[in-house]
């Protein structure tokens, strides 16, 4: 079963705001390690209590919120650490 990568509204509109650098570097992660993958939960942290169901990703300094779903990968939020 091989997964496809989308994003919601929100974090489409932050991955628009972030540097063309760290945009290119976050596309090219999520294809190369999430994109027409079988097990993307390996990769990921689970979260816990109301975010059941939801995996954690880091990327760099990045923190990926990411739904998964039958076939989808739906992130929600792209978090910068300082």
């Amino acid at each position: 079963m091989n997964f496809r990568v989308y994003f919601s509204k929100y974090a489409y509109q932050q991955l628009n705001q972030l540097e063309e650098a760290n945009r290119v570097l976050l596309l090219g992660w999520l294809k190369k390690n999430l994109e027409g993958t079988n097990a993307p939960r390996l990769l990921g942290h689970p979260l816990k209590n109301i975010l059941f169901g939801h995996y954690k990703f880091v990327v760099g300094r990045f923190r990926l919120l990411i739904l998964i779903e039958d076939k989808k990968l739906v992130v929600l939020k792209i978090n910068e650490t300082k």
